[in-house]
């Protein structure tokens, strides 16, 4: 290994490398005297140090080895020109160890390439193992293990934090990111191009903030045009959340297994008047997040599958929503074991195309919403409802439609609000339909159904006649 570093030294001495010429590789080795810090040959013992003297252009490669305070690296190390930093062995080989710092890696301004290290030890009130801030161009964070990352009391940290980013591409890609308080990778009040994609994010753990408990596996808060995509996120009270984020792309993620032991709770979801005991909610949308596109993720064995809140004009398309199973979740009043998709108070959004299947008590809420539009779904296998309608928003129905629905002890329950329900199958339920005693019968409408093979069709103990037209009952006797 010493002889290839050797080798290494050489070539880049025959090739004319110097201190002052820019494109130059510089080598970090820990075996290195702290004398090579200072000499100006290239050859360095810190990486502080390597990034201090390097100019814009220049490849700083880093030698297996714990680099840490006691080596003489100066935390959080501040890159704000044109670098790539790599670690030659890998993140098993090359670990950068923060104990005692509020950060490891700061990126600040230019074009900067990262890649191939443990970052881990940062611990304080918003500690980040790694954080990119301000005027940068472009920024690439791959193939890294961020863990370990620690806070104070009444406060949370980062394990990977993008913020204040208004310009530029920065991708953050392959990484593992676990063991960290409050937020696995989060992306705040940025509308650079931002893209997370790859990652493995996990074991999220709680941190506080205004005495209410916080974690998050990728959180995007007042952001617009991110992309998170193809990541693996478990663990944490919430795992993917957007709050205030708009134009977001969140696709082909797996979302799974996002519980805790203990009970929990979310200062957001506290505030949307929900509570959580073994808890798990895999992608919440609130407070402002419109026209996201939530797409063909895996949302499986959590508490909620999908929860919008305050949330507009979102595409909610091709996912599939399985075994999602809170002990007990209270969602604006209403009382659930576990729910596949919940809607409060939002309007406008698209949820097409998945299968919402065996969340426990219920598939999907439709609560203090309107004019949604429910289509092409199946949804199946639940303990109370496929589909509760509660409550509206002014005399605007939401419309259920394409849908096929079975194995419910009702397929479609009413209680209150607007609907057209039409051209759905409604099948194998207790109760195909059911309009609640406080539902008013004329404000839904459910015509053109096939509502078949269930113990009863239709049935309607709301308030005046019902408008159940041209529909199939299995039978041309009718009902």
């Amino acid at each position: 290994m010493r002889m290839a570093w050797i080798l290494l030294i050489l070539f880049s001495l025959l090739a004319g490398l110097s201190q002052a010429e820019p494109g130059q590789l510089l080598i970090v080795d820990a075996s290195n005297s702290p004398s090579e810090d200072l000499d100006g040959d290239g050859l360095f013992r810190t990486i502080t140090a390597a990034v201090q003297a390097a100019r814009s252009g220049d490849l700083i490669t880093v030698a297996p080895g714990r680099y840490d305070a006691s080596l003489g690296e100066s935390f959080p190390i501040t890159i704000d020109k044109d670098l790539t930093i790599e670690a030659s062995g890998g993140p098993a080989e090359t670990v950068i160890d923060a104990s005692g710092a509020a950060g490891a890696i700061e990126i600040r301004r230019g074009s900067v390439a990262f890649h191939g290290f443990t970052l881990q030890g940062a611990s304080g009130s918003r500690a980040a193992g790694i954080a990119v801030m301000g005027s940068v161009r472009s920024v690439k964070i791959s193939g890294n293990v961020v863990q370990d990352i620690a806070t104070v009391e009444g406060s949370y940290s980062f394990g990977i934090r993008i913020y204040q980013v208004e310009t530029g591409l920065v991708e953050v890609a392959d990484n593992v990111v676990q063991r960290v308080a409050g937020n696995g990778i989060s992306v705040g009040h940025s509308s650079a191009a931002v893209e997370v994609r790859g990652n493995i994010v996990r074991q999220i753990t709680r941190a506080m903030i205004d005495d209410v408990e916080y974690s998050v596996g990728i959180a995007l808060n007042a952001s617009t045009g991110v992309t998170v995509e193809g990541n693996d996120v478990s663990q944490a009270a919430l795992g993917i959340s957007l709050m205030g984020s708009t134009g977001c792309l969140v696709r082909r993620n797996s979302v799974h297994d996002n519980f805790q032991p203990e009970p929990v709770s979310h200062a957001l979801l506290t505030l949307a008047g929900v509570e959580i005991t073994t808890p798990g909610e895999e992608i919440l949308l609130a407070f402002g997040s419109h026209g996201n596109a939530i797409l063909e993720n895996e949302i499986e064995a959590n508490g909620t599958g999908i929860g919008l809140y305050l949330a507009d004009g979102n595409q909610i398309g091709g996912n599939l929503v399985r075994n999602n199973r809170a002990t007990t979740i209270a969602w604006q009043g209403e009382i659930a074991h576990g729910l596949g998709i919940a809607v409060d108070y939002s309007n406008r959004n698209l949820i097409f195309d998945s299968t919402i299947q065996g969340n426990g008590d219920v598939g999907l809420v439709l609560k203090n919403a309107a004019l949604n539009l429910v289509q092409r779904n199946l949804i199946a296998d639940h303990a109370d409802s496929g589909i509760i309608i509660v409550e509206g928003s002014g005399r605007a129905a939401n419309a259920i439609s394409g849908n096929e629905v079975s194995g419910a002890g009702v397929g479609i329950k009413v209680k209150s609000g607007f609907s057209e329900i039409n051209r759905n199958a409604i099948t194998a339920n207790g109760v195909g339909i059911e309009l609640m005693q406080t539902a008013e019968a004329r404000d839904h409408a459910v015509e053109e159904n096939n509502i078949f093979g269930n113990g009863f069709g239709f049935v309607n103990n709301g308030r005046g006649l019902a408008r159940a037209e041209e529909n199939w009952w299995g039978d041309l006797s009718g009902p």
